[in-house]
This record gives C-alpha cells, sequence and structure tokens, in this order.
C-alpha cells in the first residue's frame, strides 16, 4: 500500500478545508471496509486519507416529526438496533441485518454505503424507494441531492473535490405506507446481492395511491422504475396486476456482465425479488390501514 499524509480533524470546516486543498486525491476514511480493501490492492489513487470518525455532526440518528436524520458516520449495526429507524424506517433496518457479517457491519457505515456507490450495495435502493436526501457540505456552503441523483454510475458520485456526506435525510411516511426490500445473492449468507428490488407503496381506500419500484445490483447504478409503478397506482394489488408490474420493471435493463450468474438468471430473480417485495409491502400497508 502506498505512503499517505493522515488528518483527523475533530470539526465539519477543518475537514472539508483539507478535503479541499488536498484536492481529488484526498479520500475521507469513516468505517473503511471498503476503502482499505481498495488501497491495499491498489485500486485507489489516493495521496490522503482524512480520519472522519472524530466529527460529532457526523452522528446521530434523530427525528422531527417530519424527517428522520441519519449521520453519515452512522454504522449499519447501529442503523439494524436504532428503535427511531424500526419505529420510521424499518426496511433500512432489514436491509442492513441482510448485509455482510456482523464484523463488517459492526464498522461500515451508511455513509460509506452510500458513498462508495456499489451496484449493489443493499442501503440504496431501499433509500431511493423511500425519497431519501443527501446533505452535503463543502468549503462553498451545503446542498441537498435526492439519492437518485447522487449516483452517477459504478463507483461514480456527483461529490465534488472538498465536499463531504454530512448526512441522510428520510422522509417520515405515513401510517398508510409501507416499503420492503428483498435481494438474491449467489451465496447463503452474506454474498454480495446478484439482484434486488426496493419497493415503496402508500394506499387509500383498499387501492395504490403511489408507488416506487427501485431495481439494485444490475446495472451501474440502481435503476428507478417509474412505468412499472405507474402501473400500480388506482389498482388492488392481485397476483396479476404484480406480475404484471413486475416484467415491466426489468424490460430494457442492461445488466452488467458478472462471470458468477448469467444476465438472464439475474433478470428472472430480479423479477422474482419484484414480486416477493410488492406482495410484502401491499400485505403490510393494508395491516396498517386495517388498524389505523
Amino acid at each position: 500500500m502506498q505512503d499517505l499524509e493522515y488528518f483527523r480533524p475533530r470539526q465539519l470546516d477543518e475537514a472539508i478545508a483539507i478535503l479541499a486543498e488536498k484536492g481529488e486525491r484526498a479520500i475521507p476514511l469513516a468505517g473503511g471496509t471498503n476503502l482499505m480493501v481498495r488501497l491495499k490492492r491498489g485500486r485507489l489513487n489516493a495521496s490522503c486519507l482524512v480520519d472522519v470518525k472524530a466529527i460529532p455532526d457526523l452522528r446521530g440518528i434523530d427525528s422531527n416529526g417530519e424527517t428522520l436524520r441519519i449521520g453519515a458516520l452512522v454504522t449499519q449495526t447501529e442503523l439494524a438496533g436504532s428503535a427511531i429507524i424500526r419505529a420510521q424506517a424499518p426496511v433500512l433496518a432489514r436491509a442492513c441485518r441482510m448485509m455482510a457479517y456482523p464484523e463488517i457491519r459492526n464498522r461500515g457505515t451508511i455513509g460509506g454505503n452510500v458513498c462508495n456507490a456499489g451496484r449493489a450495495a443493499d442501503l440504496i435502493p431501499p433509500l431511493i424507494a423511500l425519497g431519501s436526501a443527501l446533505h452535503l457540505a463543502s468549503p462553498s456552503g451545503q446542498r441537498v441531492l435526492p439519492v437518485a441523483d447522487f449516483l452517477l454510475g459504478a463507483g461514480r458520485t456527483a461529490l465534488i473535490p472538498g465536499e463531504l456526506l454530512v448526512s441522510i435525510e428520510v422522509p417520515r411516511h405515513g401510517p398508510d405506507t409501507a416499503c420492503a426490500y428483498v435481494r438474491v445473492s449467489t451465496r447463503r449468507t452474506a454474498g454480495v446481492a446478484a439482484a434486488s428490488a426496493a419497493v415503496f407503496l402508500a394506499a387509500e381506500g383498499g387501492l395504490c395511491r403511489e408507488a416506487r419500484i427501485v431495481l439494485g445490483a444490475l446495472e451501474s447504478k440502481p435503476r428507478l422504475s417509474v412505468e412499472a409503478a405507474g402501473l400500480l397506482v388506482g389498482k388492488a394489488l392481485d397476483e396479476e396486476v404484480v406480475d404484471a408490474a413486475a416484467r415491466l420493471a426489468i424490460e430494457g435493463v442492461s445488466v452488467v456482465r458478472d462471470a458468477r450468474i448469467s444476465a438472464e438468471y439475474r433478470l428472472h430473480m430480479a423479477r422474482l425479488a419484484i414480486k416477493q417485495a410488492l406482495e410484502e409491502a401491499w400485505t403490510e400497508v393494508n395491516s396498517k390501514c386495517a388498524t389505523s
């Protein structure tokens, strides 16, 4: 591994100033579960590590009643165990429990999962389905960007030099909504997702009022299937409607090549994942509506 400059700022402004001064080869270090592997293998062109773990602005989970704020340094274990997350965005807790091994979840952060922009990242599809946004800080100020717009491709994001992810904002949805996430892996435990699907549904009067379908792990970045989601609106989600939406969602998908498993099989598994996610979310939202 190459020699690197190392900085450990304790304030957000200090970290941003260092990142801006050092330029594109300055890399923020949080959990390091992916970063350190890439550095050791020579797959990352970096001259400087900026360890952000001591910055309090990047930590914490809190809610103001309308939105949920998750600090970029919140680990996957913390996310899965948070009472606030389980109450307001339980799909994120469930997704975390599907990821890797406990040792990795104890170190890996939600910010790292998003900023690494891996095509099979497990938290990104449900974050998009929930309509989440990212709070980014740089020397020129702060900006807010939807998660879907932040991702440009595998390993590529809209981060500019000197910019740092501070937190993730998740809208608080009403009791007439539900979100589900389903992943398919080639291994029983801790395998990278070969296909995944996240679904958000809102219901009213026994019919779907709003829907979002997000496909993960197939292309270079998650796909938000607007047309398939539109097929659901105004309908009760019976088996025929669910199957039609799942088939429509995978139309036109250009599956990234994977030596482990064929594109045809991954599309087949993606369709099944969409169906399962739709069925889970529809069952949950109807149960909520019946008791509210």
